[in-house]
C-alpha cells in the first residue's frame, strides 16, 4: 500500500503480446489451440523449465520443441520452387 492505495504488483513472467505472436508464428486465429499453447507456456514458465523475460522468438522456439514448427507461409513455399511451368 501506498498512500492508502493496493499497488498491484505485476506477475513476472511471459511477456505481452505473446499471445499474438504465437498466432501469427503458426498461421492461427485466436482460440482454444493457441490459449493452449500459451498455457502449457506458463505452465513451464511455473515449473521452471523456462525463462522468464526472454524475447518472443525464445519462446516461440521452446513452442517448437513441443508443437513442431510451423507449416510454411506461401510465400516461403515458393522459395522452395526451383521451376515453375506454365502452360497455355
Amino acid at each position: 500500500r501506498r498512500g492508502g492505495a493496493v499497488v498491484e504488483r505485476r506477475r513476472v513472467g511471459l511477456p505481452g503480446g505473446l499471445s499474438v505472436q504465437i498466432c501469427v508464428h503458426y498461421g492461427l486465429a485466436p482460440g482454444p489451440r493457441s490459449s493452449q499453447m500459451l498455457e502449457g507456456l506458463r505452465e513451464r514458465l511455473e515449473r521452471g523449465e523456462v525463462l522468464a523475460r526472454q524475447p518472443y522468438e525464445y519462446y516461440l522456439g521452446k513452442l517448437e520443441e513441443v508443437h513442431g514448427k510451423p507449416p510454411p507461409r506461401p510465400a516461403e513455399a515458393m522459395e522452395e520452387v526451383s521451376e515453375v511451368r506454365v502452360w497455355c
